[in-house]
């Protein structure tokens, strides 16, 4: 018999005794579902309408006793009240009208039925008195009570009867799924005993080869004499030995020839390449490399990096990201300084997370490490800086001379000047003192590129910045008529920081919140204490910056709104020369902010 036809049968079997046990459970759910939808359906209506209209009963009989003594300003609140009440008992006596059950019930609320409407006759009556309230209606009213409380007791015990009945349901159900499941229980344990016999022995046996070939032993065969699938699958197993045998001859020179090919492409590179495993061991290191880490290939080839790591500190700095779970990795502070054969250089870390496909995530293959030589930009950008520097300088004598020129032309004392000619030198006077603005911007950037090397460091409070910050944002605030708002704890830690140069990043983001804030605006500056450092948050009630816009914000001569009129105008420069700066102290600056709500711009500093 095949394999296919055993299965078949075993599963058939097992099927018609699931499909079995399922039936019968539908059918117990059914029947307990039937008794107690019947207990619902039957009683429990009922005796919900009955506690209704024995509330309702209740209000009823206390508005009319209190109508009776009340001011007749109050009288039509009880009347309300009473007329309320006398709805939902009508409401909930219809309801037990339509849903007799019981033996009795019938009668019950036919008595109801008259006694009440009797009662709201002589209830409403005008001439209700309180004496007849005593004599006549509240005899009424304890009947009525008494009338629903015998309906309510008709209900509990008819929902009592079918109660026990729905027990006996229950327990006739559970006693035949329990024969039908011993029967089901016996079948299947019979078929588990014979089963795996016919089947899992020729399984194990195929699962030992396959290991064995997996670990590639190649030589071995499965000995299987039965014709069915499983005796074509170890035939098909042979087969697939016997290729794997031949394929792994024909390959292992392939194989050589390809690692050699990488090694030697490895090898050729100019730029310094390290190859790591996924268990961090060192695979490939160029000559270029192995020279910058002051190593020979053969030291470290086929070693754990973080070993070779803790007595080689330029091979701890290439590693220390590697387990940052992203594809790319470059380094932190934009470059590495390497000194390399008496010389100063300057590289760029690129590493490459090496998965097994585009979208895995998981463990990866590997890493490659590679270092940019960029020794000739860097001295191509501060030549750069240089000349902007010295450019700048040259500019700055003449410029101060013109701008003085134009403040004696404009003197009285050197001599008077037509309308026309005072116009001339207010645009030239503006023109130049925006020249001098933009020179000492382009000074300032140039040393804020140069980073830390020309900070003087020093321990500050969080006080100190502010007060040199805001001291003089105070007048500027005041002409624009703007609200200032400063939020300073009094226990904050100090800072390492150049007190003048970060005094003159806050100066220069409380400006701009103020200048592109509108007359009766707020501009609110939060100094606070998070995760070891010191945040200093300025935000405004501006117009706000477009989305666009933010990722550029920092860059270099980058304006979102250049009024040409506005003598604060500048060229950009402002919040590039704050970037520099905070990060020239190991901190950071960020933005957020929504049109026609206003901005926030903020940075961090290390505590001390």
């Amino acid at each position: 018999m095949k394999l296919r036809t055993r299965i078949l049968l075993a599963l058939g079997l097992m099927t018609v005794l699931i499909g079995a046990l399922a039936v019968a459970s539908a059918f117990v759910v059914k029947r307990l579902g039937t008794a107690s939808e019947n207990i619902i359906k039957d009683n429990f209506i009922s005796i919900e309408a009955a506690n209704y209209m024995t509330d309702a009963l209740d209000e009823m009989d206390n508005a009319v006793s209190h109508r009776l003594f009340a001011p007749k300003t109050r009288a039509l609140d009880y009347r309300a009240t009473y007329a309320r009440n006398d709805s939902m008992f009508r409401k909930y006596l219809s309801v037990a009208e339509s849903n007799v059950t019981e033996p009795g019930e019938r009668d019950i609320l036919q008595a109801l039925h008259s006694r009440y409407n009797e009662y709201t006759q002589k209830a409403s009556a005008d001439s209700l008195t309180y004496a007849s309230y005593l004599v006549d209606l509240a005899q009424h009213y304890e009947s009525l009570k008494a009338s629903c409380i015998a309906l309510l007791e008709v209900n509990k015990k008819g929902v009592y009867l079918r109660n026990e009945r729905a027990k006996r349901v229950a327990a006739e159900a559970i006693l035949y799924t329990i024969l039908l499941a011993i029967g089901a229980l016996v079948i299947a344990i019979i078929m588990l005993v014979r089963f795996p016999r016919l089947v899992i022995h020729p399984i194990t046996e195929l699962t030992s080869k396959i290991k064995a070939v997996a670990n590639r032993k190649y030589s071995e065969r499965i000995e299987y004499a039965a014709h069915d699938e499983i005796g074509e699958l170890a035939t098909s197993f042979n087969q697939m030995a016997t290729k794997l045998d031949e394929y792994e001859r024909s390959n292992i020179e392939a194989v050589i020839t390809v690692k050699k090919r990488s090694e030697a492409i490895v090898g050729s590179m100019s730029d310094p390449v390290i190859v790591l495993s996924d268990d961090w061991s060192i695979v490939l290191v160029n000559a270029v490399a192995s020279g910058l880490l002051g190593v020979t290939e053969e030291d470290i080839l086929g070693k754990d990096a973080r070993v070779v790591a803790k007595t080689n500190n330029l091979l701890a700095e290439l590693i220390k990201d590697i387990e940052i779970p992203t594809a790319r990795i470059t380094a932190d502070k934009g470059y590495l300084r390497i000194y390399n054969n008496g010389k100063e250089e300057f590289y760029l870390k690129d590493v490459i997370r090496i998965n097994r496909t585009k979208e895995e995530t998981g463990t990866p293959l590997g890493y490659i490490i590679e270092l940019k030589n960029i020794s000739e930009f860097k001295a191509l950008d501060e030549a750069k800086s240089g000349f902007v520097t010295t450019v700048s300088h040259e500019l700055r004598t003449p410029l101060s001379a013109l701008n003085m020129s134009i403040r004696l032309l404009q003197d009285e004392r050197v001599g008077s000047l037509n309308t026309e000619q005072s116009h001339l030198l207010e645009a030239m006077k503006f023109e130049v003192r925006r020249l001098l603005r933009i020179v000492s911007e382009l000074l300032e950037l140039s040393r804020a590129e140069i980073g830390a090397e020309l900070m003087h460091m020093e321990s500050v409070t969080a006080e100190n910045i502010v007060d040199a910050a805001v001291t003089p944002m105070m007048l500027q605030a005041a002409q624009k008529q703007v609200t200032l708002d400063i939020h300073l704890p009094s226990e904050l830690p100090f800072v390492r920081a150049d007190s003048s140069k970060i005094s003159w990043v806050l100066i220069n983001l409380l400006s701009n919140a103020i200048r592109f804030t509108p007359p009766g605006g707020i501009v609110r500056l939060l100094v606070s204490e998070k995760n070891a450092t010191v945040e200093f948050v300025v935000s405004d009630t501006g117009v706000g910056i477009e989305p666009p816009y933010l990722d550029r914000i920092f860059d270099k001569f980058f304006q979102v709104d250049l009024n040409k009129t506005d003598q604060h105008s500048g060229v950009g420069l402002g919040l590039a020369i704050s970037k520099e700066i905070v990060e020239a102290h190991g901190g950071k600056i960020w933005v957020n902010s929504e049109v026609g709500k206003g901005s926030t711009f903020g940075f961090s500093l290390r505590s001390a």
